[in-house]
């Protein structure tokens, strides 16, 4: 249970970490050699899209809902990280089949509970209020267990039907050896004829700007 916990803590500490780190609009950054300015601009939502995201955290995380409404009038650029990695997650959830998402949309709410209450403890110095945690914790871990053996076991069934699918693919490819195997040539010839051209085709360069007082 607890390489369980330890893991899931890793992995959303990682997600937000990459969330926050590419998410920053209008940070800027300058070379050294070139002193060219380059601004990073952070993918803006659709008022549809913000709209659909508002609903998608009210029914299946009211936390996140309330935080949101909040950091809309406290923090804006806090309110559209979080809008935008909340958009993204239930974006990837269509790929799955729709009994299959209760059990992603547990795992997310339990693993961001389980970080939230293992952020706690250490500073926690009441015996009582440590014990509640820990059973909280306990519960938590339970129902990300729970979770993550049906993900597991959806992700096999797919892996056994693609193994299914690659033997076929490698009989066939043994019955039609013959026919194969100059399709093959083929590709490579076709691959570095594209390559002979684009080195043969002049490119176009930018004109250099040079900073202020260059001569």
């Amino acid at each position: 249970m607890l390489k369980h916990m330890l893991r899931a803590g890793v992995v959303l500490l990682l997600v937000n970490v990459c969330v926050l780190a590419g998410a920053q609009a209008g940070k800027t950054t300058t070379t050294a050699t070139t002193k060219r300015v380059f601004v990073r601009r952070a993918w803006k939502m659709t008022p549809e899209q913000e709209k659909a995201t508002l609903a998608f955290l009210q029914e299946y995380f009211p936390d996140d809902y309330d935080n949101a409404l909040r950091l809309q009038t406290a923090d804006r650029r806090a309110y559209e990280r979080l809008m935008r990695a909340r958009w993204w997650f239930s974006q990837n959830l269509k790929r799955y089949p729709q009994d299959m998402r209760g059990a992603y949309i547990e795992q997310y709410r339990t693993t961001a509970e389980i970080w939230r209450i293992c952020r706690k403890l250490p500073e926690v110095r009441d015996d009582a209020r440590r014990q509640a945690l820990e059973s909280q914790l306990s519960e938590a871990a339970v129902r990300l267990f729970d979770a993550e053996q049906v993900i597991r076991r959806y992700r096999l069934t797919q892996l056994a039907e693609r193994l299914v699918q690659l033997r076929k693919e490698l009989k066939r490819r043994a019955d039609e050896r013959d026919q194969e195997i100059p399709k093959l040539l083929q590709r490579y010839k076709d691959l570095a004829n594209r390559y002979h051209k684009k080195i043969q085709t002049p490119r176009k360069r930018a004109p250099t700007t040079r900073p202020s007082g260059t001569p």
